[in-house]
């Protein structure tokens, strides 16, 4: 090799560990289904159950966040589980949102029920127990936009997460991802949601 040549440089992609939790279509972690995870690639994950609820951790290195679960979930898949939602600490009630804003409660109401402020406050997301609890995300983005107090801005990791719940629920709605339901939300996830996600 001549004294001048420079070797090429190999493009390395940087990874890092992305921490999150699914949620299973099961309602019992056996053994079975353990050591079917475990052979599809999921031993970077600690299995657990919640009354009837499966859940997986896991400490997955990958380049991105969206790469870690959409990997995560085809492995899951292929052990012969469905995968009903990505768990996320988004869901707040009034008195948490009270909390995240240093303000009282009786102003949180306020806002909520448009004595106060713009109106339009996001709708509950959920109820549990007869109790409305609201997307943190949708929260904060209102009171960015209307003004009502300065929020962080998400990481787009929120957004993300909510994608991969939507077609996840999608797909439990209509029992697996019509072309049309893939292109809905691939512009938001790519097109490995058509690999990861259809049957």
């Amino acid at each position: 090799m001549p004294s001048s040549a420079v070797p090429a440089l190999r493009e390395t992609t940087r990874v890092s560990s992305h921490n999150f939790t699914l949620a299973l279509g099961a309602s019992e972690l056996t053994p079975d289904l353990e050591d079917a995870l475990f052979e599809a690639g999921c031993d970077d994950a600690t299995p657990s159950q919640s009354g009837r609820a499966v859940f997986l951790e896991f400490d997955r290195d990958a380049p991105s966040l969206r790469e870690a679960i959409l990997s995560a979930i085809e492995q899951v898949r292929l052990a012969g589980c469905a995968v009903r939602r990505v768990v996320t600490e988004d869901l707040v009630n009034a008195a948490q949102i009270a909390e995240r804003l240093a303000r009282s409660r009786e102003s949180v109401r306020l806002l909520i029920n448009g004595e106060r402020g713009p109106g339009g406050f996001p709708a509950p997301e959920h109820h549990v127990g007869g109790r409305p609890l609201w997307s943190w995300g949708e929260v904060a983005r209102w009171l960015r936009e209307s003004r009502v107090a300065e929020v962080e801005a998400d990481d787009g990791s929120g957004s993300l997460l909510d994608a991969i719940n939507s077609a996840l629920g999608l797909a439990r709605a209509e029992g697996s991802l019509t072309d049309s339901g893939v292109r809905r939300i691939s512009g938001l996830l790519g097109e490995r949601v058509r690999k990861t996600l259809a049957p």
